[in-house]
């Protein structure tokens, strides 16, 4: 199991260097269903924040349907419900 936090998730989602690669590492272990990937429910807020911030409202929307927590392969933290 693995907690990510908010920055993790923006690393791979704005392929910021020079950590993307270390985040595209865990996101494909957590395809691979090799480790099960958690989150808080604000970190989903955060992200869209921060997208909406640096690539503008539409493609932060657009990246929502893809991290959303009804959508995303990861996991609301269980003791954040």
């Amino acid at each position: 199991m693995a907690f990510l936090d908010s920055d993790v998730i923006l690393e791979l989602l704005l392929d910021r260097a020079p950590f993307v690669a270390d985040a595209a590492h865990i996101f494909a272990l957590g395809e691979r269903k090799e480790i099960e990937l958690y989150t808080s429910t604000v970190s989903f807020l955060n992200i869209y924040y921060v997208a909406a911030r640096l690539k503008g409202k539409e493609p932060a929307r657009r990246e929502w349907t893809t991290w959303s927590p009804e959508t995303s392969k990861i996991t609301r933290d269980p003791a954040y419900r």
